[in-house]
């Protein structure tokens, strides 16, 4: 299922260090860039409203990167633009849980992928997304990982010009939910990402 969303984990994934270790750390499927580096640690929150802001609120706390994607990445027939965030000390749940409670009409996609959480919560009108990612390690390299700041969610704010279809959104949650059918569409369809 990892094509539902892939060009998502990409563009989240492009906007983190190049410094993060290349190799399975207990997880499998995990995106490039897991890891945090000090002088992202550093960068400084952005509030939403802000020159360069995404369309969507950040979430408390959230540290932007300081390398992001420059530009857009089409996805489906529309452009997407991604803002890059690590968030420190909330799992993915609490931090999808938030955005579905922030978001009137939110549609929440939960995206099966093994040693992960993986969550797309979608504007209703297709206009913007938050994308949460967290990587799940094993009992031997949890603390290790913690102590790289590894183990932190991972957010894409996304904004799309023109609004992801309604059409798209339901493709994309069928697919996740396990329907072949839609999964095949979606990657016929969307065959541009490079899934």
């Amino acid at each position: 299922m990892k094509h539902v969303l892939a060009l998502t984990l990409a563009a989240m994934a492009a906007g983190c260090s190049s410094n993060a270790a290349g190799g399975n750390h207990g997880a499998t499927n995990a995106p490039a860039g897991a890891s945090t580096t000090a002088s992202t640690a550093a960068a400084a929150p952005v509030e939403a409203g802000a020159p360069g802001a995404p369309a969507l609120d950040v979430y408390p706390g959230a540290t932007k990167l300081a390398t992001q994607m420059h530009g857009s990445m089409t996805f489906c027939g529309t452009k997407m633009t991604t803002v890059v965030y690590h968030v420190k000390d909330a799992n993915a749940q609490t931090v999808a849980a938030w955005y579905s409670s922030h978001i009137p009409g939110a549609i929440s996609i939960k995206v099966p992928a093994q040693d992960q959480s993986v969550v797309e919560v979608f504007e209703p009108g297709g206009h913007a997304a938050a994308a949460i990612s967290q990587i799940h390690f094993n009992p031997q390299l949890a603390s290790a990982a913690k102590g790289l700041g590894a183990d932190r969610v991972i957010l894409g704010l996304e904004t799309f010009d023109p609004p992801v279809s309604s059409d798209t959104i339901d493709m994309v949650r069928s697919a996740a939910n396990g329907d072949a059918t839609a999964s095949a569409t979606m990657k016929a369809r969307c065959a541009e990402t490079g899934d």
